[in-house]
């Protein structure tokens, strides 16, 4: 039981570009997931910046050690998103010593991200995992705090979907804009509204 919570299986629906209504499954990663990342996700990346992204080291983390989740997205025959979580006892920036879960890793199949990768088959796979991430924190007595560095890319992704930008921060694989969920914009996400 990761983070000592139970998880059940989450399916639902997206609209995919060519194939309609698909039926996904958010659920903990496997190592056949890392697998996939290895054998068709890394090789499309074509050596881009998030190809380096240490996924098998992850998941197998995640599978061993408690306060490390892997999640992932899946339908059959396919891996459309993965992302990494780990509680961090260094705590919120925007309330210093309240606990959060940190979003270590988050990505989408090749084919989900635009051109000239993909072409964004499936929309709104990263939303789907920040939310779950959100009401882990929110199940874990965090109050839907959590926070994440983001490439410079989707920084509008994460200041729309509620986050609030704190600071440029460094960390070992970069420069990033560090973004964290307050509890008050969890609530949105925690209640469904």
């Amino acid at each position: 039981m990761p983070f000592g919570l139970s998880l059940s299986p989450l399916t639902f629906e997206a609209l995919h570009a060519t194939a309609g209504t698909v039926r996904l499954t958010l659920r903990s990663a496997t190592p056949a997931d890392a697998d996939t990342w290895e054998q068709v996700w890394k090789p499309a990346l074509a050596g881009g910046p998030t190809a380096g992204w240490p996924w098998r080291e992850h998941i197998e983390r995640a599978v061993a050690a408690e306060g490390f989740l892997c999640l992932s997205i899946v339908r059959p025959g396919r891996l459309e998103a993965l992302a990494s979580l780990t509680i961090e006892s260094w705590g919120s920036r925007l309330e210093p010593g309240a606990p959060i879960l940190y979003i270590e890793y988050l990505g989408v199949a090749p084919d989900h991200l635009g051109p000239p990768i993909g072409t964004r088959a499936i929309r709104g796979l990263g939303g789907v995992l920040t939310d779950q991430a959100v009401r882990l924190a929110d199940r874990l007595g965090f109050h839907g705090r959590v926070g994440l560095h983001s490439k410079r890319e989707v920084e509008d992704f994460y200041a729309r979907k509620g986050f609030t930008a704190v600071a440029r921060e460094s960390t070992p694989d970069g420069h990033w804009l560090y973004f964290e969920m307050t509890p008050h914009e969890a609530r949105r996400i925690v209640e469904g509204a």
